[in-house]
């Protein structure tokens, strides 16, 4: 190894350090085990990304399941609501109640699983 310093007019020192022309041979062995190390980086790096872009589509899946739960919902509360306005049979009516609280106790369960399955949100 080649050590140059040189002090400047202004009083400023430059330093040059030149490398030998022959590394010892530990170096040989110690940038093997760096590429190692990156190649192996990269590896779980790609990891990650593929693990977070799995994530991303089950939680966009579960989204348009959500959404799709949603409206199916809406659509038997209102066609409920429907029925039991244009009702005038008295057995179709009780029919009509009970499908109605099928669907409540259905959108209830479905409501407690989606909050049982939501993580709660991070503390700042």
């Amino acid at each position: 190894m080649d050590i140059k310093i040189h002090e400047n007019p202004d009083g400023s020192v430059d330093i040059t350090i030149s490398p030998s022309k022959e590394a010892p041979p530990w170096v040989e062995t110690l940038m093997a085990k760096m590429d190692l190390v990156l190649q192996k980086e990269d590896k779980i790096m790609s990891a990650q990304t593929d693990a977070l872009d799995q994530a991303e589509a089950a939680a966009k899946a579960n989204s348009d399941a959500d959404d799709s739960a949603e409206a199916l919902l809406l659509k038997l509360v209102d066609l409920y609501n429907q029925a039991v306005a244009n009702s005038s049979d008295p057995a179709v009516t009780d029919r009509i109640n009970a499908l109605g609280a099928a669907i409540t106790n259905r959108s209830g369960r479905l409501s407690a699983a989606v909050v049982a399955g939501t993580p709660a949100a991070p503390s700042p």
